[in-house]
């Protein structure tokens, strides 16, 4: 209960943050047009601007699902720009203002996303550790036509557990395993990509890749609740409009041989840290 509680609060922040530092950086570049050059809105754009811009990016190019676990770039930048409010280097002592408030909360917010938001809180569930045998569990395609882990036996898979389609950061994992299907198949290996997005999400993102991989619904998160990687409460605030339910997974993938056993299980505590696809080629000796 704690941990669902900790994840509402958490899809509360990330929604408010994104709107507080695109409204603050648009903020400070009307005053920076309107009122000429300002190292102190200069200071305040750099708080906010650069994560506001890092998510658009991730947003509309989903390239890479693994950045740096501090984000280092728009951390000093961001500590360059709370240095310029704070300590001006022209124009003497300041009293403390809107401009000042907006940089000390847009740098505190940010400190918040990368310490407490980006990481996951999630503790290793026994039941996918290396050695175990894959659970079995029951999924639908789009078409609502059931899959059952049992297709599976007597070969090797990967299991990739995704949070949506929402998710810039999981769509960039699958353009990677994606590119890496002719190996995976030529291996024998099966690949399936699960969410507990709606049917519809999933037959898009199957049309979108059209490649012979299980594009999969986990309905009501049974799958993630039996392999104990559901994240309850973890969707963004406001995404729940799209038809998208609140209750979501924690990204996860496992590989798994052809006699059922766990090879591999990636269990990222950090939303941003996914891995490489060589990791789980190795494990399966691609």
């Amino acid at each position: 209960m704690a941990w669902k509680t900790m994840n509402f609060i958490k899809a509360q922040f990330i929604s408010f943050y994104l709107t507080y530092s695109t409204i603050v950086a648009s903020f400070s570049i009307y005053n920076l047009i309107s009122n000429g050059y300002s190292l102190l809105w200069i200071g305040v754009g750099l708080t906010s601007l650069p994560i506001s811009l890092l998510i658009g990016y991730w947003m509309i190019r989903q390239t890479t699902p693994r950045t740096g676990s501090k984000l280092p770039l728009i951390y000093g930048t961001g500590l360059v720009g709370l240095g310029l409010v704070l300590f001006p280097v022209t124009g003497g002592p300041q009293s403390f203002d809107i401009p000042h408030l907006l940089a000390v909360l847009g740098f505190g917010f940010f400190l918040a996303y990368i310490y407490w938001y980006s990481t996951l809180g999630r503790k290793p569930s026994p039941a996918i550790e290396v050695g175990n045998v894959m659970p079995s569990f029951a999924a639908v395609d789009g078409n609502g036509n059931v899959f059952s882990t049992d297709f599976f036996e007597g070969k090797p898979a990967l299991y990739l557990f995704f949070r949506g389609n929402w998710c810039p950061l999981c769509i960039a994992q699958i353009k990677e395993v994606v590119a890496a299907y002719k190996r995976l198949i030529d291996a024998g290996i099966e690949v399936a990509l699960i969410s507990p997005q709606p049917e519809k999400e999933t037959r898009k993102l199957a049309r979108k890749f059209d490649i012979p991989f299980h594009f999969l619904t986990d309905k009501n998160n049974k799958a993630a609740k039996i392999l104990g990687i559901e994240a309850p409460s973890g969707l963004p605030f406001g995404l729940q409009v799209l038809g998208y339910d609140s209750d979501t997974v924690l990204p996860t993938v496992i590989a798994v041989d052809k006699e059922g056993k766990i090879i591999l299980s990636d269990q990222t505590d950090n939303y941003r840290m996914r891995p490489e696809p060589e990791t789980f080629l190795e494990a399966f000796g691609v």
